[in-house]
């Protein structure tokens, strides 16, 4: 058994062309790129046990050697992970069940027959492939860099893979990351958190993706830190999943669902904004802020239903092509994975705010935002809103949701799902709710009453404890 740790990115055929010859792979090139077609049947019982439990099992054929593999589901941060997988090498394409016993085999299997494992997809590419090594903090890293061309076919349909793997040889985690933030600044990438396993099982059950995820009951003394690490990879992992899917689907509905959620990170970098390093603000928020605001979303509201999907497909290409997306999510999670993982690259230290209580912090945030909702212009006519102070409106209905909805388990109280609904429906539906509509007013006085009640249970928390 080893640990598998590879970050998997989507690309375009003309994308996959460039790889071979970007001036970082050429300049880091240990050995010379060799190309081979990989055969890989993929098994299960008729009723996908093991995909309930987490594993895939296959068998490979490259070259003349037959390998047969067992891989467990991993977590996923910007398209890596990490996961445990085992090897057989063998003299044939026949499955060797004596080898699948307590020492790989999940508990949860302990009673499948495994005389019942059938083929029950393919996935055949062309890799093409080199290894990378450089030299990093006085330590030297090997990375694999793959470039897989080809499809994964059922009984029924198939999808095209064309994908780029950087998979750790040697060194730190951290350092596949790097490697793929230094690419995607000049090259189309989309983090995809799917192995191909994942992607043959989705073809055969269609399902929408787990946009929303839910947070940490954390304790009364968790500090800031955690949240945001927490909150930060719930929300990459849903804008991964959620990309993935329009990029499969192309429908208008999952690319509104992105854009919402894009929305919310938005939220993200703008409440913990104090506590994110100069650098990485200057250029994560930057993005994000680009492809929320993005002008483009202007022309949905005149298009029809069909031309929609077209133009969100349109959209979010452009997003890949100008190298801003792969640069937003993989620089996300190449922070969260170093600046919040508490390493000896961290950037809290005694006396940051990432570093203070939770609770405390989330009292101060209630009682900013209470502020808010209180100010005179809240309530003024929507025309008059804008011509007297220039207000945009989305942001106080984004923060709302953000806060309501990141830390309602923590306080234990039910989750105010309707309300989020309202403020949702505000801040992305603003033609069809006005803001002279008296909608608006509605909404913000059930938001400051619920952060009321929120601030009692706090302030209840913080005289129970000393923090």
């Amino acid at each position: 058994m080893f640990q598998e740790t590879e970050i998997k990115l989507r690309i375009d055929p003309e994308t996959a062309n460039s790889i071979r010859t970007h001036p970082i792979l050429a300049a880091r090139q240990a050995e010379g790129w060799r190309s081979g077609v990989i055969y890989n049947q993929y098994y299960d019982t008729p009723d996908k046990r093991l995909a309930s439990a987490g594993v895939a099992l296959r068998m490979r054929r490259d070259g003349d050697q037959y390998i047969q593999t067992l891989k467990y589901n991993a977590d996923s941060i910007a398209g890596m992970s990490t996961r445990k997988e085992w090897d057989w090498y063998l003299d044939s394409p026949d499955l060797d069940l004596s080898v699948l016993d307590s020492h790989c085999w999940p508990a949860d299997l302990k009673d499948v027959d495994t005389r019942q494992l059938a083929p029950i997809f393919r996935t055949d590419f062309k890799r093409t492939r080199a290894l990378i090594r450089w030299q990093r903090n006085m330590e030297i890293v090997e990375v694999e860099a793959a470039i897989d061309e080809g499809s994964i076919e059922t009984a029924e349909s198939s999808d095209s893979i064309c994908e780029l793997e950087l998979e750790l040889r040697k060194g730190p985690d951290i350092a596949v990351l790097e490697l793929a933030h230094s690419l995607a600044e000049s090259t189309a990438l989309m983090p995809c958190d799917l192995s191909k396993s994942e992607r043959g099982y989705k073809l055969l059950v269609q399902a929408e993706p787990n946009y929303e995820r839910a947070f940490l009951q954390w304790a009364d003394t968790v500090k800031v830190r955690t949240a945001m690490r927490d909150i930060g990879q719930a929300l990459l992992a849903d804008l991964v999943s959620l990309s993935e899917h329009f990029y499969t689907s192309h429908d208008w509905t999952s690319f509104c669902r992105l854009h919402r959620k894009l929305g919310i990170l938005h939220q993200y970098f703008q409440v913990f904004r104090g506590n994110i390093p100069k650098l990485v603000r200057e250029e994560l928020i930057e993005y994000a802020d680009a492809f929320f605001n993005d002008h483009q979303m202007d022309a949905f509201v005149s298009l029809n239903e069909i031309n929609r999907d077209d133009y969100a497909e349109s959209v979010f290409n452009s997003w890949i092509r100008s190298h801003r997306w792969g640069r937003l999510l993989i620089g996300f999670g190449k922070w969260l994975h170093t600046e919040l993982s508490g390493s000896d690259q961290s950037i809290g230290a005694t006396g940051k705010t990432s570093d203070y209580v939770l609770i405390s912090w989330l009292k101060n945030e209630i009682v900013r935002t209470m502020d808010i909702l209180q100010k005179p212009h809240i309530n003024l006519p929507g025309e008059e809103k804008l011509m007297r102070y220039g207000v945009i409106s989305r942001p106080i209905p984004l923060r709302l949701s953000f806060i309501l909805g990141c830390f309602w388990s923590f306080l234990d109280v039910e989750r105010p799902s309707s309300l989020l609904r309202e403020l949702e429906e505000l801040a992305f539906c603003m033609d069809r709710f006005p803001l002279d509509s008296g909608r608006e007013r509605v909404v913000y006085e059930s938001s400051l009453k619920e952060l009321q009640r929120w601030d009692e249970i706090i302030t209840s928390k913080i005289h129970e404890h000393v923090f």
